[in-house]
């Protein structure tokens, strides 16, 4: 960032002040990665970019799955609106992140059918480009749990966690959810060793507000292990 505004060029700014939201989301930190978003200046010249939207709208997703009070679920989920039209609008249905959020707010809308239907359409338009597509996988698994389709969910999260592991991801959460499947169907040993595996790195990731999702995980598996 500092760097762009010593250049005096928009583009590279914004480029850069991109990055540093997604690096505040990606520790957990969605409040500030919004701050960072609204502090985009953008005008005719240099408008605003779908990838904006994608990341605005990705963080107040985070945060309406992270909130506790009704009022506040209900209050991220008509800014998310907002932005998913403006996304809309400007980003078209062409590009797969895009397209991937919209599959995300239906999910928010329990339509997880909707969303497994639109997420399948990806997959079979776009096969090459998914086989590194992390967040494609967990969003396709989620939803197929939701659905109570436990198989497809199981291979959507391993597909994932394989892809986090080889990019040496350490936030990801597909391991996580992959181990309490495995609980759940009575494979203790392996839901363990995947449980223990994510808290070791999350704690190497610093990103403390994931910390606790893992633990409460890590809780439950230990006991019945």
């Amino acid at each position: 960032v500092q760097l762009g505004q010593l250049l005096d060029n928009p583009d590279s700014l914004v480029k850069a002040q991109l990055i540093e939201a997604e690096a505040f989301k990606c520790l957990g930190r969605h409040y500030e990665a919004l701050q960072v978003l609204n502090g985009i200046r953008h005008d005719v010249r240099h408008p605003v970019s779908p990838s904006y939207y994608y990341q605005y709208h990705s963080n107040l997703l985070s945060l309406y799955e992270m909130a506790s009070d009704n009022e506040d679920r209900q209050y991220y989920q008509k800014l998310m609106k907002l932005y998913r039209d403006s996304t809309d609008i400007r980003g078209g249905n062409d590009d797969i992140s895009l397209r991937i959020n919209q599959g995300e707010i239906l999910k928010t809308k329990r339509q997880y059918q909707e969303a497994v239907m639109l997420l399948e359409q990806i997959r079979n338009e776009h096969p090459d480009e998914l086989q590194h597509n992390a967040i494609f996988w967990f969003s396709l698994a989620d939803a197929y749990e939701h659905l109570g389709k436990i198989e497809e969910a199981k291979y959507g999260y391993a597909m994932a966690a394989i892809i986090d592991k080889r990019r040496c991801s350490k936030t990801y959460t597909a391991l996580q959810n992959l181990s309490m499947l495995l609980y759940q169907e009575g494979d203790l040993d392996r839901a363990y060793y995947y449980i223990t595996t994510s808290l070791h790195d999350v704690i190497r990731s610093g990103a403390r507000q994931r910390l606790s999702l893992v633990t409460g995980y890590l809780s439950i598996i230990n006991g019945a292990h």
